[in-house]
């Protein structure tokens, strides 16, 4: 529910000056933080005898790469 309108919101941003680009990155961080805790959230509720699993390294993959994109996008402004 919370990304239905990304591909609206994304086709009527206006990043025709530097501080608008900027205001969409912080928006574009914002919304991977928030994947990021709910994948994190994920991750916790994987019971610990199933920390060896493919679901477990997946989910911790998936922390790691957003977290990356954060900083990558971070860096970029």
């Amino acid at each position: 529910m919370f990304f239905l309108n990304l591909n609206s919101f994304f086709s009527s941003i206006d990043i025709s000056s530097r501080p608008k680009r900027r205001n969409a990155v912080n928006i574009i961080i914002s919304t991977l933080q928030h994947i990021r805790n709910e994948e994190e959230a994920y991750r916790d509720r994987i019971p610990f005898n199933l920390s060896d699993s493919q679901a477990f390294a997946n989910a911790d993959d998936s922390i790691d790469f957003i977290s990356d994109a954060i900083l990558y996008l971070s860096d970029a402004y």
